[in-house]
């Protein structure tokens, strides 16, 4: 079997591989054997292609390095049971591809060619995106093939309804993409512009097919989260998204993870009405709500944020601002005396 000559070629290759071991046992079994190690090993493949440029621009065999990295996608240094490309992939190692793909087209190549511009003329150095990109036309049957976004949004989609993945991976995976689609050249305007298109489906809070949340909505608010953009920048009314951030999250564990990951903190929205069904789901599903619902946060912020929202509707212009006190101490203290 062929072997890179670089050390950078034969790293990737190691790296390469170990994530094939992983789609393997995910397609065999139907589950990844370890779903800690595969999030690890994600993230040490997506570095490394973060690293290239760097390291292949100090390298004295970048040019060869960088055509062995093409092969090396190509699976042309493994064996059949270890390559990655394959003509009709199953879903996740699709995925996989996608993102390689992507990574080598839209990251990769242009921060080579900024630094040294005879990167981007080497001949068959991109010959794995080509065929990716030629797969994608053909996949439609003929028809005009979907751009990168449109598959990216697809990717998205899967991602959502992939319950046999841990949070951890799906999260890596969508924030992955996110990064990806920035470098495609989406921008907030963009975004603003395709979550206006879908205002009032978010504001109505229907599902999307066969998930609460479309692949195309949730990629262009990870792209705002990757802009280090917040909701306000959404480009939708603030009330809906935050009423429909709450409906996604007291509905999907992974969206729920994500979004209080953001610091979008849908919890907070609870002045608004809410339907009986999606009270229960709170309560069965958010300890904040389930500790208000019951009474138990008599003292806490939650029920001082109520009275104060309560309070500003019907009078405005007063200023009203109540905040618990605690004092503790020991019985016989003068604790009641102080008050």
């Amino acid at each position: 079997m062929h072997q890179a000559s670089t050390d950078i070629g034969r790293d990737f290759t190691l790296k390469y591989e170990s994530i094939v071991k992983h789609l393997v046992s995910l397609e065999t079994t139907g589950r990844v054997a370890d779903e800690h190690g595969f999030a690890s090993t994600l993230a040490e493949y997506f570095d490394f292609i973060k690293n290239l440029p760097e390291m292949l621009t100090s390298s004295d065999f970048g040019y060869t390095a960088l055509y062995e990295v093409d092969r090396v996608l190509e699976g042309f240094y493994s064996d059949g049971a270890m390559q990655l490309y394959q003509e009709k992939p199953k879903e996740m190692r699709g995925i996989v591809i996608d993102f390689s793909a992507l990574s080598q087209k839209f990251f990769l190549m242009p921060k080579l060619t900024q630094v040294d511009g005879r990167y981007g003329k080497l001949p068959g150095v991109e010959r794995f995106y080509a065929h990716w990109k030629e797969d994608l036309g053909r996949d439609l049957g003929g028809a005009k093939a979907a751009t990168e976004y449109e598959r990216a949004c697809t990717v998205a989609d899967v991602l959502i309804q992939r319950n046999e993945l841990s949070l951890e991976v799906r999260y890596f995976l969508v924030s992955k993409l996110g990064e990806i689609v920035v470098t495609l050249g989406v921008d907030l305007d963009f975004v603003q512009s395709r979550l206006r298109h879908y205002a009032d489906h978010i504001a109505s809070r229907e599902p999307f097919g066969d998930s609460v949340v479309g692949g195309e909505v949730l990629l262009n608010l990870q792209v705002l989260q990757t802009l280090s953009y917040d909701m306000k920048s959404a480009g939708i009314p603030v009330e809906s998204l935050a009423k429909a951030i709450r409906y996604w999250s007291s509905r999907d564990r992974f969206l729920d993870m994500m979004f209080q990951r953001w610091k979008w903190t849908w919890q907070n929205d609870y002045t608004s009405p809410i339907a009986l069904g999606e009270r229960s789901q709170l309560i069965e599903t958010s300890d904040l709500y389930r500790s208000l619902a019951d009474g138990q946060t008599r003292l806490g912020v939650g029920r001082s944020f109520l009275e104060h929202q309560e309070h500003r509707l019907k009078k405005p212009t007063e200023l009203f601002q109540p905040i618990p006190i605690f004092i503790l101490g020991r019985s016989n203290v003068g604790k009641s005396s102080f008050f």
